[in-house]
Parts: structure tokens; sequence; C-alpha cells
């Protein structure tokens, strides 16, 4: 399988920068969305989302309803915050991903770091397990 990054480095090699940013872009926010056809896999996903945002997060919750779920704000540089959206979509749903990290120069690095990419690799497979 080509990873994200795989991908968006051959665009790199070719001397492509803002093709390769556009490529990362795109791929990540892929990563970060599952679509479910009706309510009854919405329901399903939606359990499994506030399952990843209680393991990933290192905030605590602070709303959480039937279409949104979202950890506090990163206040600390090894702080990862998750917010989760349930949009309508015909019968069924999109449901996104975000990740956010301290606005720091140790909070970015930790937002591009494997563990927060392995957060967002994780979404898709977490959320249409059975």
């Amino acid at each position: 399988a080509v990873t994200a990054v795989a991908l968006a480095s051959r665009f790199w090699g070719l001397g492509c920068p803002k093709i390769f940013h556009e490529v990362a872009t795109l791929l990540l926010l892929l990563q970060t969305l599952v679509p479910c056809a009706d309510e009854g896999a919405c329901a399903a996903a939606w359990e499994h989302a506030e399952q990843h945002v209680r393991t990933h997060a290192t905030t605590r919750i602070q709303m959480l309803s039937e279409t949104v779920i979202i950890s506090a704000p990163p206040l600390k540089d090894d702080d990862i915050s998750l917010t989760m959206s349930r949009l309508a979509d015909g019968e069924g749903a999109k449901i996104f991903l975000d990740l956010q990290c301290k606005g720091s120069p140790l909070g970015e690095q930790l937002c591009a770091s494997e563990r927060a990419q392995e957060i967002r690799s994780g979404f898709q497979p977490a959320l249409t397990r059975e």
C-alpha cells in the first residue's frame, strides 16, 4: 500500500513543493473521513469514534453529543486534542476527525510525529470495525 507520506514524497522529489503540500494535505483529509451509508452503520461508527477519542486524546472530553465529540484544547506541548464531527449526508453521514496540538514548536513537532500519524491512520479502521 502506498502511504500518504510516500506518495507526497514522490511529488517533492520531482521538485514540486506546492503539489507535495496539496497532495499531502488531501491524503491526510482522506485518512480522517469515514462515510457511513445508513443510520445503523453511523450509530456503530459513532460509538467507536467516542472510544477513539477516549483512547488517544490526552485532554478530557469537553463536549459529547450525537453529532460532535470534543476534547479540551491542548495546553501542554505533549497534549493531543481530538474533535469528531458527524455530518448528515443523505441517508447516512460522514464522520470527520480533527487532531490538534499546542501551537508551540514542540506541539507542532508532535502533530507531525509518527504518534499523531498513527492516530490519524488508525481512525478509519477503528470506526469501521465490527
